[in-house]
């Protein structure tokens, strides 16, 4: 079976999530104004250390907001979003990042596939798929997109950099776990996918890749089996 059936637990309710959310936009302004000023001020060190604190928090807002959406029974069964033309349209914003536009990327997929996710959660997976390919790769990543008869959706993606020993395989995805303290980040991309996989009722696995580094797998629900 591709997809579990283990329950989620949920620690906020909608509505407290949203308004929490509200109260730290706020937050996330201030943190960027104060950046601002330390980087004029000639502290950039500083100033990095505010924007990756801001960036900490928004995606952990955005975590529990998309958790607590699908908890309260939203999206709707009919939910459905095209996942080439998505990958395409972050590939494009990903190819104008220092990251990006070293990788060779590769897609291999039918022409048309679609998933019973919302959009922006759809997005916000796979963006944080790419950016971890990108930032672990040498220079290449293979994604492929495949279908099975049930109109599940799997979606791979392999780099060609060091890879992850099998030991730690089953840790990625775990808040705040970061195996190179030489790469920047917080440990929390691969969380937020986890979170959005699992919500969605799909599973999230990790493998070593043809390509020598890792491969990263998601199953999804589609349309037949939403």
């Amino acid at each position: 079976m591709w997809l579990s059936n283990r329950p989620i637990q949920h620690d906020f309710s909608a509505s407290q999530v949203k308004s929490s959310g509200r109260s730290r936009s706020g937050h996330l302004s201030v943190l960027a104004a104060d950046a601002e000023h330390l980087r004029q001020a000639g502290q950039p060190a500083l100033a990095e250390d505010l924007d990756q604190l801001a960036l900490t928090i928004r995606r952990r807002v955005e975590r529990e907001l998309i958790r607590a959406r699908v908890r309260s029974g939203h999206p709707p069964h009919n939910t459905r979003t095209e996942v080439v033309e998505n990958l395409e349209r972050l590939l494009r914003t990903l190819g104008r990042t220092p990251a990006g536009e070293r990788i060779d990327w590769h897609i291999l997929a039918p022409d048309r596939v679609e998933v019973a996710l919302i959009a922006g959660d759809l997005l916000e997976l796979l963006g944080n798929l790419l950016e971890n390919a990108a930032k672990w790769a040498g220079e290449r990543v293979e994604i492929q997109v495949l279908t099975s008869a049930d109109g599940r959706v799997e979606i791979r993606i392999a780099d060609d950099g060091h890879g992850v020993a099998p030991a730690h395989w089953s840790r990625l995805g775990e808040r705040g776990l970061r195996l190179d303290e030489q790469q920047a980040g917080t440990g929390l991309g691969l969380a937020i996918v986890r979170d959005v996989v699992e919500a969605y009722g799909g599973t999230l696995g990790f493998g070593r890749a043809e390509l020598g580094g890792l491969l990263v797998w998601v199953r999804l629900p589609g349309m037949l089996s939403a």
